[in-house]
């Protein structure tokens, strides 16, 4: 299991690789599915064109938060192992932003789990509070509104409360 926050740039082939490596230690030949995802930057939103996006975080805490949830993958689908990365800081349309990754005995885990993890790492909870975190980040917002959309996610909720 992994979580990572970062800057640069990641290497799929090497996460993969990272991902298949320790479910394989941790289920030996029981390992019958891997699903992987990997989120660019789109240039345009609800309100047209952009040219890019600038994330901030919290170290530590967004750490904690994402292992949290990738804990919470694994625990919920039964998955082998799991793994995240999130990048933060200015990131130009087309560039890469997540990736996820899921290793269950079966597929059905291993998508399900890889899709909670997906709609999870944005940090908004579902897609409707995703789409209200967006408009809020690209139309100027402040932290109050900001805290507003995340403590509307009843899933995030919980996760934190673990930090």
């Amino acid at each position: 299991m992994f979580a990572l926050i970062g800057d640069a740039d990641f290497d799929q082939q090497w996460l993969y690789n990272r991902l298949r490596q320790e479910a394989s230690q941790k289920a030996k030949g029981n390992v019958g599915a891997i699903v992987t995802f990997t989120g660019l930057v789109r240039d345009n939103n609800a309100d047209g064109n952009i040219l890019g996006i600038e994330l901030e975080h919290y170290p530590g805490m967004t750490e904690q938060a994402l292992t949290n949830l990738v804990q919470e993958a694994i625990t919920r689908f039964s998955l082998t192992s799991a793994g995240a990365v999130h990048r933060v800081g200015r990131l130009y349309n087309d560039e890469q932003i997540v990736w996820v990754g899921t290793a269950a005995p079966h597929r059905a885990a291993a998508f399900e789990g890889a899709n909670f993890l997906m709609d999870m790492t944005g940090l908004y909870g579902d897609g409707k509070n995703a789409r209200e975190a967006d408009s809020l980040y690209q139309n100027g917002f402040s932290a109050e509104s900001f805290v507003d959309v995340i403590e509307n996610s009843k899933i995030w909720q919980s996760l934190l409360e673990k930090i």
